[in-house]
């Protein structure tokens, strides 16, 4: 079978795993598999067949192909990780005719089992954003990376990578958890953000965000945590969810407990307060927002917000206020 890691010494390379450890044990693990297929959402299949063809046919040190060379180790660090992770979950089992079972004389204590599967885990994580990172810098060498979530995450979003959204939420600059809030995040543009500022000068927004003007980058110095704090309020139920024939869990890594894979049904409480914490900082810069625009839209400054039917003069905002106290007084007086 053809695979991107074909010797004991490459394995040890990019794991420090033991030449001991054969790739034959990992070809389940390298080919058709979990590991294998998270490499190819990030690459895309034909991207990922026309690497692996050429690092099989021994052509990658030909001319030409010198980009596809300096990605190949980007891709091997992961899915080597990847698979040895993979490799772990029944390295230490065997299963026989008589069923499953364990050669405890040679198995690592718990607490190893767990630290190295923790280990290789987050290994294989950093590995997958470290690629992607890597393509991103070099998209202009890989035409034939197209169509895939990551090759396009960064159009046309005011959120438009894992560092930004990163100063005020830390995802850890994780392309991955990034793709994996932005259907969210999509929705919480134009669920909350261009209700704020009007669908007219949104959409002049989004068409200038690549050289903003001055005033425009103010604007969106309050909608960018506003969106970061939406996304995550609508987002964090399902983050943390996994959706089964059995019904909704909860998923936890908890390296210091029996099982690092544990399951719990969700507290409500818990994921309301978060979901709450963050709606409300959001809420807060929108009322910012509109506090801002209020007091200084014109004909000449932030002219599509102030002629729509959101621009609120000062004489307006006063009358409102007058009218509130009036039926506060009113409504105590009854």
């Amino acid at each position: 079978m053809k695979t991107l890691i074909q010797t004991s010494a490459e394995l040890k390379s990019f794991t420090g795993a033991s030449t001991a450890l054969s790739i034959e044990s990992l070809d389940s693990h390298l080919v058709y598999s979990w590991a294998e297929d998270e490499i190819i959402k990030i690459l895309g299949a034909d991207f990922y067949q026309d690497l692996l063809n050429k690092y099989d046919a021994e052509e990658l040190n030909n001319a030409g192909n010198e980009a596809l060379k300096a990605l190949l180790p980007f891709v091997q660090k992961p899915l080597a990780n990847l698979a040895i992770y993979s490799f772990m979950q029944e390295g230490s089992v065997s299963i026989e005719d008589q069923g499953i079972t364990a050669d405890r004389n040679k198995s690592a204590y718990q607490w190893q089992h767990l630290k190295a599967e923790g280990f290789y885990l987050d290994s294989a994580y950093r590995a997958l954003d470290r690629l992607i990172s890597f393509l991103l810098k070099n998209t202009g060498d890989y035409a034939g990376w197209v169509d895939t979530a990551y090759h396009n995450l960064q159009k046309g979003l005011i959120l438009s990578s894992p560092s930004a959204f990163s100063e005020f939420v830390n995802i850890k600059d994780s392309y991955r958890t990034y793709v994996s809030l932005m259907p969210v995040l999509r929705q919480a543009e134009l669920n909350y953000l261009m209700p704020a500022v009007g669908a007219t000068y949104f959409a002049e927004l989004k068409a200038s965000l690549s050289a903003p003007s001055d005033n425009d980058k103010i604007v969106l110095d309050y909608l960018k945590p506003a969106l970061a704090f939406y996304t995550m309020a609508d987002a964090i139920e399902d983050l943390n969810l996994e959706y089964t024939g059995d019904g909704a869990y909860i998923i936890s890594l908890k390296a210091n407990t029996d099982n690092i894979k544990e399951k719990n049904k969700p507290s409500d409480d818990h994921l309301s307060r978060a979901a709450l914490r963050f709606r409300d900082k959001a809420q807060s810069k929108i009322a910012s927002l509109s506090t801002y625009l209020n007091n200084n839209a014109s004909a000449s400054m932030y002219p599509l917000y102030f002629a729509s039917d959101l621009y609120q003069s000062e004489e307006e905002i006063t009358a409102m206020r007058e009218q509130s106290t009036t039926g506060n007084l009113y409504n105590a007086l009854k």
